[in-house]
């Protein structure tokens, strides 16, 4: 006889597939921990609503809310990593130079950054986007905050975490003074160098009381560098009250005499070059004849650049002859504008420039200016999952995905602005 042949029930079946789910799943779980990586039991639950977490569960939403805004930076945005940094110097004496406008983490954009759940803020993306453009050997922002962590927050304080934000853009050196640099007095100086010298940045334009090294000389490529920066934008009220606490020199003022002793102090130190960064001018405002006229003085001096920051606007730039110095050529560019802002009431206010240049000099230690040339920024604002985020990038580059058809449109109007005011300058576009 033939063995009769068996059938297998549908239960059988069943219990095969659902056996070997369990075995595919376990053999999941074995390799994700085997590799090191934790697995987030908590997404398993759905009964816990968003209103019902413990102040633990809080925390850690908000810290994968953290970390999703830091994906999104990369990913969605399709942001490379471009950290290399171009060494600096080299035979012959020459460096590079990138130069931007204001800096300041005012109201909505302070708001927009902070994290409840973790009582911290989180702004190193701001200027993320910059990156790329930030490559040169001395990257220079002008900063107008004080960096403080223990006071109240304002238009002029802001959290340590700003620090961050502009290493993380490339910046190496601040120029910090301004018209808010008094507010907490020398505490307010001595913590914003101190938070702006742990993120690896150089400050310059407010001091310690007593500092001897305010004429800051460093060796760029070869090329002994003074970088020196005044602030015309303190009220009067203000620098008499320093003048009586003897602490006027804390953020050195915009005073002609006072920079051409400077000037010559850097010389007699062995400067080769003296780059003169200035927060002057009223907001929103050309130049006025007191201001031109001190850009005189300051070239008359021996200034080899004049950078100046103050307006909030993108303005021209243009060599000043200075008098009884061989008809010498100093480059004055009047303001950059803006970096990063908060203004949205005109095309000109949410726009600014990077200067950049290649410095050389050479054997008889005679520095020239090459290449000197302008990238146009944008401050871009949007909102995403009901959040309002602020970003600074290259107004002449690639359009961010998801940026929607009226940011680009203002973001080519900011680009124009600056364009305008740059259009007969010895400024090239990059």
């Amino acid at each position: 006889m033939k063995p009769s042949g068996r059938k297998v029930s549908a239960g059988t079946c069943i219990m095969l597939i659902l056996t070997l789910i369990v075995v595919i799943g376990s053999v999941m779980v074995f390799i994700r921990l085997s590799s090191g990586n934790p697995i987030d039991f908590s997404r398993l639950s759905s009964n816990e609503s968003k209103t019902g977490l413990s102040d633990s569960g809080k925390k850690a939403a908000s810290e994968e809310e953290l970390q999703r805004k830091r994906q999104m930076s990369e990913q969605y945005y399709a942001i490379k990593d471009e950290s290399t940094k171009p060494s600096s110097g080299g035979s012959g004496g020459r460096f590079t130079l990138t130069v931007a406008g204001t800096a300041a983490l005012e109201g909505d954009i302070r708001k927009s950054c902070y994290l409840s759940e973790l009582k911290k803020y989180d702004v190193e993306d701001i200027m993320m986007l910059l990156r790329s453009n930030v490559q040169s050997d001395i990257n220079i922002v002008f900063l107008e905050n004080l960096l403080m962590d223990n006071e109240k927050v304002s238009d002029i304080i802001a959290p340590s975490a700003a620090a961050e934000m502009l290493s993380t853009a490339g910046f190496n050196m601040a120029a910090c003074g301004f018209q808010g640099s008094w507010n907490k007095k020398a505490d307010g100086i001595a913590e914003t160098r101190s938070h702006l010298s742990k993120a690896g940045i150089t400050p310059v334009g407010i001091y310690d009381p007593g500092d001897l090294n305010r004429i800051n000389i460093m060796n760029c490529g070869g090329i002994p560098t003074a970088f020196l920066q005044y602030t015309g934008t303190i009220s009067q009220n203000d620098r008499k009250k320093m003048d009586k606490e003897n602490m006027s020199g804390a953020v050195p003022a915009a005073d002609a005499e006072l920079i051409s002793a400077d000037i010559a102090q850097a010389r007699s130190r062995g400067a080769d070059l003296v780059i003169v960064l200035m927060n002057w001018g009223s907001r929103a405002k050309a130049p006025d004849k007191k201001q031109k006229a001190l850009a005189q003085q300051i070239a008359d001096a021996g200034a080899d650049i004049i950078i100046g920051s103050g307006s909030r606007i993108p303005q021209a730039a243009e060599y000043i002859e200075a008098t009884g110095n061989n008809g010498k050529q100093v480059l004055c560019i009047w303001s950059l504008g803006v970096t990063i802002t908060k203004d949205r009431s005109s095309a000109g206010r949410m726009a600014g420039y990077l200067f950049q240049a290649e410095f050389m000099m050479d054997d008889a230690h005679h520095v020239t200016i090459s290449e000197p040339s302008f990238t146009p920024v944008y401050t871009w604002m949007y909102t995403q999952d009901k959040r309002t985020y602020y970003r600074c990038l290259a107004a002449n580059g690639t359009i961010p995905d998801g940026m929607e058809v009226k940011q680009q449109n203002a973001m080519s109007k900011a680009a124009d602005v600056t364009r305008e005011a740059l259009k007969d300058s010895p400024l090239a576009e990059k």
